[in-house]
């Protein structure tokens, strides 16, 4: 499995952020998790080296799918991404966003299925 150095969190709700970042720095903890709503993670993306998005698909701005494929284009690389919600009406399977490095979780989830996804994302990219 590729190690985790920097993941970044895009998640406009701050307790649901907060509890996605202590899910990782538990399960992952040389891992720096990055925190940031939509409008500060185009410049992360662009000054940190990324391994791993985790992005919300309801966002203010912008939809959570087309900020995951900007953030990838921003990069130049096709950063595993995984998409979050508790919108019962999203939901995808592996490749239908046309990539193979994406996959989507349905909110509410714990820890172990957190590190369950995230682990099957890594290892395939």
């Amino acid at each position: 499995m590729k190690e985790l150095n920097t993941i970044l969190v895009i998640e406009d709700d701050q307790d649901m952020a907060s509890l996605v970042k202590n899910f990782l720095n538990s399960l992952y903890p040389a891992a720096d998790t990055i925190l940031n709503d939509e409008q500060t993670a185009f410049k992360t993306a662009k000054n940190f080296n990324i391994d791993l998005f985790i992005v919300d698909i309801n966002l203010p701005t912008y939809s959570g799918y087309d900020l995951g494929q900007f953030m990838r284009s921003i990069t130049g690389k096709d950063i595993p991404t995984l998409y979050i919600s508790s919108n019962p009406d999203y939901h995808f399977e592996k490749g239908e966003l046309g990539d193979d490095s994406s996959l989507f979780l349905k909110k509410p989830f714990g820890k172990e299925k957190l590190k369950e996804y995230i682990e099957k994302i890594i290892s395939e990219a």
